[in-house]
């Protein structure tokens, strides 16, 4: 047998009920579900561990405010444009906040500051933009591979790395770097540089690197290491970096 509970005043009124180990407050005020092991607020039916809804589009969802002095508190709401915000502030002035804006149909989350310019972003691409000292958040180009080779060795090899799962050695001053993860595509861009030779700078110790135009790779880059004077040396400091 089922059992209910009503919860009432002296004299004013039911408040609310309680049946086996359910308790409903005021309709929605707070549910209880015992059956499901969830608690509601704003809700009847929980569909959640904890489901809290608001009693009106735009109305701040969830306040959770310290008793510390200056008033601090997160506050997460979500407008009629269907735009949701998690919000940080202090004695009244908003400090940080994150902002979905839901009805841009791009629905980009912003990073914003107290003045509500966005310091960074990412889109539903998954593009992080941010400003450290660009001026504006923009989307920054990182390097997508690296390495530093020891070229001089018997046996050229690598000394430091990023997504470079191998080198091949070509013979003197050609190598292959391979990418562990490939670029989307052949459009990247590579830098790359040496160290000279020993002694006085001249044509024939001074050298410079190319990296192959004619075949770009995907998965791999070639890399030529030659003097001014155009012939293909080893040196022991090789490093190439990649950008996409």
């Amino acid at each position: 047998m089922t059992r209910s509970r009503d919860i009432a005043n002296q004299g004013a009124g039911t408040y609310g009920s309680i049946t086996a180990d359910d308790l409903t407050v005021d309709t929605t005020t707070l549910v209880v579900d015992e059956t499901n092991n969830r608690v509601g607020v704003g809700t009847a039916s929980p569909s959640n561990p904890l489901h809290v809804l608001a009693t009106a589009a735009g109305e701040t969802t969830v306040k959770i405010k310290s008793n510390q002095a200056g008033s601090m508190f997160v506050a997460l709401d979500v407008d009629t444009d269907r735009d949701c915000l998690l919000q940080f502030q202090e004695a009244g002035t908003t400090r940080w906040d994150f902002f979905m804006n839901g009805s841009s149909g791009t629905n980009p989350l912003l990073i914003r500051d107290d003045g509500g310019t966005t310091q960074g972003s990412f889109d539903q691409s998954g593009n992080f933009k941010f400003n450290s000292g660009y001026g504006s958040a923009v989307t920054a180009y990182g390097c997508r591979a690296w390495v530093q080779i020891d070229g001089a060795a018997a046996t050229p090899s690598i000394a430091g790395s990023g997504n470079v799962s191998s080198i091949t050695d070509n013979g003197t001053g050609h190598y292959t770097v391979n990418f562990t993860t490939s670029m989307p595509d052949n459009n990247y861009s590579a830098t790359a540089n040496a160290t000279k030779g020993g002694g006085t700078e001249t044509q024939s110790n001074s050298s410079g690197v190319f990296y192959r135009e004619d075949t770009v790779l995907s998965g791999s880059i070639q890399i030529y290491v030659m003097t001014f004077s155009g012939t293909k040396v080893d040196r022991n400091r090789v490093s190439v970096a990649v950008f996409r």
